[in-house]
Protein backbone atom coordinates (compact mmCIF):
# COMPACT_ATOMS: atom_id res chain seq x y z
CA UNK A 1 0.00 0.00 0.00
CA UNK A 2 1.50 3.32 -0.89
CA UNK A 3 0.10 6.95 -0.40
CA UNK A 4 1.15 10.17 -0.88
CA UNK A 5 1.21 10.91 3.19
CA UNK A 6 4.00 10.22 5.27
CA UNK A 7 1.38 9.05 7.75
CA UNK A 8 0.19 6.03 7.61
CA UNK A 9 -3.22 5.16 10.53
CA UNK A 10 -4.72 2.02 11.15
CA UNK A 11 -1.10 -0.63 11.74
CA UNK A 12 -1.04 -3.65 13.94
CA UNK A 13 1.48 -4.14 16.16
CA UNK A 14 4.48 -6.39 14.72
CA UNK A 15 7.10 -5.81 12.30
CA UNK A 16 6.55 -3.74 9.08
CA UNK A 17 8.41 -3.18 5.97
CA UNK A 18 8.79 0.02 4.80
CA UNK A 19 9.09 0.84 1.05
CA UNK A 20 9.22 4.76 0.41
CA UNK A 21 9.13 5.16 -3.32
CA UNK A 22 10.02 8.80 -4.76
CA UNK A 23 8.35 10.45 -7.69
CA UNK A 24 10.27 8.91 -10.28
CA UNK A 25 9.86 5.54 -8.68
CA UNK A 26 13.14 4.65 -7.12
CA UNK A 27 12.43 2.86 -4.21
CA UNK A 28 14.13 2.16 -0.82
CA UNK A 29 13.50 -0.29 1.89
CA UNK A 30 13.39 -0.57 5.29
CA UNK A 31 12.33 -3.81 7.37
CA UNK A 32 13.28 -1.94 11.19
CA UNK A 33 9.57 -0.76 11.01
CA UNK A 34 8.60 -2.04 14.15
CA UNK A 35 5.25 -0.89 15.92
CA UNK A 36 4.93 -1.51 19.67
CA UNK A 37 1.11 -0.72 21.54
CA UNK A 38 1.55 2.75 23.56
CA UNK A 39 1.59 1.96 27.41
CA UNK A 40 -0.94 1.51 29.38
CA UNK A 41 -1.95 4.61 31.53
CA UNK A 42 -0.59 3.90 34.96
CA UNK A 43 -2.65 5.82 37.77
CA UNK A 44 -2.18 6.26 41.07
CA UNK A 45 -3.38 9.34 44.09
CA UNK A 46 -1.61 10.89 46.82
CA UNK A 47 -4.17 11.70 49.74
CA UNK A 48 -3.00 15.43 51.86
CA UNK A 49 -4.98 17.48 54.35
CA UNK A 50 -8.31 15.99 53.22
CA UNK A 51 -7.71 16.42 49.45
CA UNK A 52 -7.10 13.53 47.10
CA UNK A 53 -4.79 13.96 44.05
CA UNK A 54 -4.58 11.80 41.10
CA UNK A 55 -1.22 11.06 39.60
CA UNK A 56 -1.01 9.86 35.84
CA UNK A 57 1.61 8.50 33.60
CA UNK A 58 1.68 6.92 29.94
CA UNK A 59 -1.73 7.12 27.55
CA UNK A 60 -1.61 10.31 25.36
CA UNK A 61 -2.37 13.71 25.39
CA UNK A 62 -4.61 15.03 28.49
CA UNK A 63 -6.23 13.51 31.12
CA UNK A 64 -9.41 14.10 32.30
CA UNK A 65 -10.57 12.68 35.89
CA UNK A 66 -13.58 11.30 37.93
CA UNK A 67 -14.93 9.51 40.76
CA UNK A 68 -17.84 6.69 40.25
CA UNK A 69 -20.36 7.75 38.01
CA UNK A 70 -19.64 11.43 38.83
CA UNK A 71 -18.77 13.80 35.94
CA UNK A 72 -15.47 13.94 34.15
CA UNK A 73 -13.02 16.92 35.43
CA UNK A 74 -9.77 18.63 33.93
CA UNK A 75 -8.22 18.63 37.93
CA UNK A 76 -6.84 15.60 39.38
CA UNK A 77 -8.09 16.98 42.79
CA UNK A 78 -11.20 15.82 44.88
CA UNK A 79 -11.92 17.03 48.42
CA UNK A 80 -14.46 14.84 48.65
CA UNK A 81 -14.05 11.37 48.91
CA UNK A 82 -14.51 7.79 50.23
CA UNK A 83 -12.40 4.34 50.56
CA UNK A 84 -14.01 2.22 47.77
CA UNK A 85 -14.83 4.88 45.28
CA UNK A 86 -13.39 4.17 42.10
CA UNK A 87 -11.07 6.39 40.16
CA UNK A 88 -11.41 7.17 36.78
CA UNK A 89 -8.52 8.61 34.31
CA UNK A 90 -9.24 8.66 30.89
CA UNK A 91 -6.55 10.54 28.17
CA UNK A 92 -7.47 12.12 25.03
CA UNK A 93 -7.85 9.30 22.64
CA UNK A 94 -10.17 7.46 25.20
CA UNK A 95 -8.16 5.11 26.90
CA UNK A 96 -9.47 4.37 30.19
CA UNK A 97 -8.04 2.95 33.33
CA UNK A 98 -9.58 2.70 37.28
CA UNK A 99 -8.59 2.29 40.66
CA UNK A 100 -10.17 1.12 44.16
CA UNK A 101 -9.62 4.32 46.86
CA UNK A 102 -7.79 2.45 49.83
CA UNK A 103 -7.62 5.29 52.19
CA UNK A 104 -5.97 4.70 55.71
CA UNK A 105 -6.46 8.34 56.51
CA UNK A 106 -8.74 10.61 54.88
CA UNK A 107 -7.16 13.66 56.82
CA UNK A 108 -10.38 14.87 57.76
CA UNK A 109 -11.02 11.95 60.27
CA UNK A 110 -12.40 13.79 63.27
CA UNK A 111 -13.73 10.48 64.46
CA UNK A 112 -11.01 9.59 66.98
CA UNK A 113 -13.69 7.55 69.21
CA UNK A 114 -14.51 4.69 67.04
CA UNK A 115 -12.99 1.62 68.40
CA UNK A 116 -12.07 -1.32 67.07
CA UNK A 117 -11.25 -4.35 69.15
CA UNK A 118 -10.10 -6.99 69.29
CA UNK A 119 -7.36 -6.10 67.23
CA UNK A 120 -5.33 -8.89 66.16
CA UNK A 121 -9.04 -10.65 66.07
CA UNK A 122 -9.87 -14.73 65.28
CA UNK A 123 -13.04 -14.19 64.51
CA UNK A 124 -14.94 -11.52 65.90
CA UNK A 125 -14.37 -7.63 66.19
CA UNK A 126 -16.78 -4.90 67.31
CA UNK A 127 -16.73 -1.49 66.39
CA UNK A 128 -18.08 1.25 68.88
CA UNK A 129 -18.44 4.48 69.21
CA UNK A 130 -19.92 7.32 71.27
CA UNK A 131 -21.80 8.41 68.10
CA UNK A 132 -24.37 6.48 66.12
CA UNK A 133 -22.62 4.38 63.10
CA UNK A 134 -23.77 4.46 59.71
CA UNK A 135 -21.80 1.71 58.41
CA UNK A 136 -18.94 -0.34 58.21
CA UNK A 137 -17.03 -2.28 55.39
CA UNK A 138 -14.35 -4.04 55.11
CA UNK A 139 -12.03 -4.37 52.29
CA UNK A 140 -8.78 -6.33 51.59
CA UNK A 141 -5.47 -4.71 50.55
CA UNK A 142 -6.60 -4.88 46.98
CA UNK A 143 -9.24 -2.49 47.97
CA UNK A 144 -11.77 -4.99 47.09
CA UNK A 145 -14.87 -4.63 49.16
CA UNK A 146 -15.59 -7.84 51.15
CA UNK A 147 -18.05 -7.30 53.75
CA UNK A 148 -20.42 -3.83 54.28
CA UNK A 149 -23.02 -3.85 57.45
CA UNK A 150 -25.08 -0.99 57.87
CA UNK A 151 -26.19 -0.01 61.23
CA UNK A 152 -27.89 2.61 64.05
CA UNK A 153 -25.93 2.15 66.71
CA UNK A 154 -22.99 2.92 69.08
CA UNK A 155 -22.07 -0.91 68.52
CA UNK A 156 -21.34 -3.33 65.87
CA UNK A 157 -20.26 -6.84 66.11
CA UNK A 158 -19.00 -8.44 62.81
CA UNK A 159 -18.17 -12.00 62.17
CA UNK A 160 -15.07 -11.78 60.25
CA UNK A 161 -14.17 -15.97 61.05
CA UNK A 162 -14.25 -16.82 56.83
CA UNK A 163 -11.89 -14.12 55.72
CA UNK A 164 -8.03 -15.68 55.56
CA UNK A 165 -5.29 -14.37 57.75
CA UNK A 166 -4.20 -10.64 57.42
CA UNK A 167 -4.20 -7.26 56.81
CA UNK A 168 -7.59 -5.57 56.09
CA UNK A 169 -9.17 -2.47 55.69
CA UNK A 170 -12.56 -1.50 57.94
CA UNK A 171 -14.05 2.35 57.16
CA UNK A 172 -16.20 2.91 59.84
CA UNK A 173 -18.90 5.74 58.38
CA UNK A 174 -20.48 8.19 61.33
CA UNK A 175 -23.13 10.66 61.93
CA UNK A 176 -22.69 13.33 59.30
CA UNK A 177 -20.76 11.02 57.02
CA UNK A 178 -17.65 11.77 58.85
CA UNK A 179 -15.28 8.76 58.37
CA UNK A 180 -12.28 6.99 59.94
CA UNK A 181 -10.02 3.78 58.32
CA UNK A 182 -8.56 1.39 60.89
CA UNK A 183 -6.55 -1.53 60.09
CA UNK A 184 -7.48 -4.84 60.80
CA UNK A 185 -5.18 -8.32 61.66
CA UNK A 186 -7.13 -11.63 61.55
CA UNK A 187 -5.10 -13.84 63.14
Amino acid sequence: MFSNSNMITGLSTGTHTIVVRDASGCEVTQTSGIITEPKEIVIDYVINAGELTIKANYGTGIYEYKLDSGAWQDSPVFTSFTTGQVLYVRDQKGCEVTKIIVALSVGNASYSNFKLYPNPTEGKVSVSSSQIIKSVAIYDLLGKRIMTINGDSKKLNLNVSQFEQGMYLVDIIGENNKSETKKLIIK
